[in-house]
């Protein structure tokens, strides 16, 4: 099952929290709970936890592993990542300017 992030709102995903925020959106996409993810990915689920709510920064084969599962690809994952740091410093630079 591969799933659609062109619907992203990434204005949304600023704060800080980008990567765990987007880790949770494929995971609720792909209709997993934690618990069932963290069991699909061999993690823990406050592992998994800690990833969504950026309190840790998971390793390449860890995001893999949750991509893999959820159906989509690491780089899709990073490219929304990206943009909303892309946003995020657009904002800031507006905010400067004015």
């Amino acid at each position: 099952m591969q799933i659609d992030l062109e619907d992203a709102n990434v204005g949304r995903l600023i704060d800080g929290r980008m990567l765990g925020a987007q880790l949770r959106k494929v995971r609720e996409k792909a209709g997993l709970t934690q618990e069932e993810l963290s069991f699909s990915c061999g993690i823990g689920r406050a592992y998994l936890s800690q990833l969504e709510n950026d309190k840790k920064s998971p390793t390449v084969d860890t995001l893999t592993r949750i991509c893999r599962a959820c159906g989509v690809k690491p780089s899709q994952i990073l490219a929304a990542v990206e943009a909303a740091d892309a946003v995020k410093r657009d904002r800031r630079t507006n905010r400067t300017k004015t």
